[in-house]
């Protein structure tokens, strides 16, 4: 029994020490306002609208979708990208998820000409339409990833301004 009280006031003591250590909680306001920055440009991305007109007809009339995608998808995808390779960040944390964000967008932009070249086909080549669309679901799973770790750097709350998940990240026929 003494030994229980003993390992209880040592764990009491331990707590005390780490609650009065004077570390920070968290991430710095400064990684805080990184993540903010970057969430903003992912939540305003360009490329939403258009990659939307185009899922909406690519199915049924392949050959206006590569058009779609070509004219208004793929720039505003390059313009996203460019977006983020052009901000600044200042800590490593933010640095860290910009340069996540850059290979993701990269890896979104290279589905969405392939996807383009393929409704371009018609789509005949199964193959390629594959390709495109595993492609784009990669993209799309880096870009959650992105999210994911914005999110656990910081939380955003319900009904916050910043909580928009991910835009429309590539198309895909429905």
């Amino acid at each position: 029994m003494r030994a229980r009280a003993a390992r209880l006031a040592c764990g009491a003591i331990c707590l005390s020490l780490l609650a009065c250590s004077g570390e920070p909680e968290g991430p710095s306001a400064a990684a805080r306002a990184d993540v903010k920055r970057l969430r903003r440009l992912f939540v305003s991305d360009p490329a939403a609208g258009p990659l939307e007109e185009v899922e909406r007809v690519a199915t049924d009339r392949p050959v206006l979708g590569a058009r779609l995608l070509r004219r208004g998808g793929i720039p505003a995808a390059e313009r996203q990208l460019t977006r983020v390779e052009e901000a600044s960040f200042t800590t490593e944390e933010g640095r860290r998820l910009a340069r996540q964000a850059e290979d993701a967008y990269r890896q979104r932009l290279d589905a969405l000409r392939l996807y383009a070249d393929v409704l371009e086909g018609a789509a005949s080549d199964t193959e390629g339409l594959l390709d495109a669309l595993r492609g784009q679901r990669e993209a799309e799973m880096a870009l959650l990833a992105l999210d994911r770790d914005m999110e656990a750097v910081v939380p955003t709350a319900r009904g916050d301004d910043d909580r928009a998940r991910s835009p429309a990240v590539g198309v895909a026929p429905r």
